[in-house]
């Protein structure tokens, strides 16, 4: 699911409609190969990731229903019942200001992408 993600996004960043939506990167690629990103984003890239989403969304209501397991509150609240004798995750300072750098890099490589459109 994450690949085909990541795929959709990159095809979207070099896409070209010949209407009114270019992607941020498209003058770094050539025509023929942004035609064939913007086949994948608007056509086959689109139903695949809506398909993967939808098997994602049946697997988590399976946990649920069948097997009795909720998923989706301990990815909400960031706490599961584990049994007795589990080590415990490590939490610390560090393991934080990494967590924050990590996300700083990332909002900064979108906004570096964002300014190459304009």
């Amino acid at each position: 699911l994450l690949g085909v993600l990541a795929l959709q996004v990159a095809s979207g960043l070099v896409a070209d409609d010949e209407i009114a939506n270019v992607g941020p990167l498209n003058r770094f690629v050539s025509g023929a190969l942004a035609g064939r990103a913007t086949h994948w984003h608007k056509d086959y890239g689109q139903w695949i990731l809506l398909a993967l989403v939808a098997l994602h969304v049946a697997a988590i209501l399976y946990y649920l229903l069948g097997k009795r397991r909720n998923l989706v509150r301990p990815m909400l609240v960031g706490d599961k019942a584990l049994p007795t004798g589990t080590p415990a995750a490590m939490d610390s300072a560090a393991t934080r200001l990494l967590a924050l750098v990590l996300a700083a890099l990332c909002a900064g490589g979108v906004g570096w992408v964002v300014s190459l459109g304009g």
